[in-house]
């Protein structure tokens, strides 16, 4: 086709994303590892704009081989730990330039998917957790997970040269097909099209970021991989706060029965299944206010920098305030069942202490009038 780009040097990067534990301590990992894992941080000029204060700990973990879009393909695997508890797995299918940019379709949307890469992803993290097992803090095994993928062009040309950002968005079309994988022909709506590429970025001419729910593409000619990086971080926050979600879910869900199916009867007010409850719910609520602080402070924008636009643009696609306000709601609703319970508790006890104190009354009258 005429005038169509072609790519020089790129890779698609295709996350697998998976929940391990309450928190992990990456120093005592990082001295498990035996020096196989390093911390990693933005590195692209002006990235002071986001601060990390407990950045990642990354690990290389080979080559593996995988059949993807019809052939047998090579992935670099790597691996990177998050404090609060994630670890993200990094296929790395490097693309076999040049090659023809539409031709890329079939390929994303399978990496996309692939049901492989996950079967694949959670064997890895079982077996690095089994290495990692003193550094996890209450580890666990859930079975949800997030994925990402990013097609990554450090060098892309068109028939006049190096292809700059305005040439790679002319053909919205393709950029669409390529994030959604649809690899059908027809022609898609101007209403996806816009809700796909609203979020894109640039720093320069040369440079570009779209960003959608389930996939990015990023052309950076400098090679930098900072907007990847903050792309897999925003996922891992939003694994995060859907494992929350989900254990408040089920945790209200076991509070509920047993709050109306089980009897409490008059030793249970001072310390028995009623008294616990209430601390289960005491400590569930400081559980969650934890894990909020730390997702908070993971990343700080401290400028109004590119890579600051990124990973605000990622958060709002994410819908990670969404997310927020949902686990909020539902901490709420905790707090206020323990008021409600531990109300119910001092009023039972209330009345049992007055009971008591009425029998003891009656017991004196009646060895008073015996007398």
């Amino acid at each position: 086709m005429p005038g169509a780009l072609t790519v020089h040097k790129g890779a698609f990067l295709a996350y697998r994303l998976f929940e391990v534990a309450d928190e992990v301590d990456l120093a005592r990992a990082e001295q498990l590892l035996l020096g196989e894992a390093a911390r990693t941080r933005p590195r692209r000029e002006r990235s002071e704009a986001l601060e990390i204060p407990n950045p990642p700990l990354a690990v290389s973990l080979g080559r593996r081989t995988l059949s993807l879009a019809g052939r047998e393909r090579q992935l670099e695997l790597s691996a990177r730990l998050f404090d609060f508890g994630v670890v993200s797995l990094l296929f790395t299918a490097a693309l076999e330039a040049p090659v023809e940019l539409g031709s890329l379709v079939a390929l994303s949307d399978e990496l996309a998917d692939s049901p492989a890469l996950v079967e694949l992803g959670r064997r890895e993290v079982d077996l690095l957790m089994g290495r990692l097992d003193p550094a996890a803090r209450r580890p666990h095994r859930w079975e949800g997970h997030e994925t990402y993928t990013v097609l990554f062009l450090e060098e892309l040309r068109g028939e006049k040269g190096p292809a700059l950002a305005t040439d790679l968005l002319r053909d919205s079309q393709l950029v669409v097909r390529l994030l959604v994988g649809e690899q059908s022909t027809l022609p898609l709506s101007a209403a996806e099209r816009h809700d796909v590429l609203r979020r894109r970025f640039s720093y320069q001419k040369r440079d570009l970021a779209v960003i959608d729910w389930n996939s990015a593409l990023v052309l950076e000619p400098s090679g930098s991989r900072d907007v990847p990086d903050l792309l897999e971080f925003a996922t891992a926050q939003l694994l995060e706060l859907r494992y929350y979600d989900a254990l408040l879910d089920r945790e209200l869900a076991r509070i509920y029965g047993e709050i109306s199916t089980r009897r409490f009867g008059l030793f249970s007010l001072f310390g028995g299944r009623y008294s616990q409850l209430s601390r289960e719910m005491t400590r569930l609520v400081v559980e969650v206010a934890e894990f909020a602080e730390r997702i908070e402070n993971a990343v700080k924008v401290v400028g109004d920098f590119y890579l600051a636009r990124v990973y605000h643009g990622a958060v709002l696609r994410f819908r990670l305030p969404v997310w927020q306000a949902a686990l909020d709601r539902k901490q709420e609703l905790l707090v206020q069942t323990a008021g409600v319970l531990k109300q119910d508790l001092d009023t039972r006890r209330t009345l049992s202490l007055d009971l008591l104190i009425a029998l003891l009354i009656l017991g004196e009258l009646l060895l008073v009038l015996k007398v």
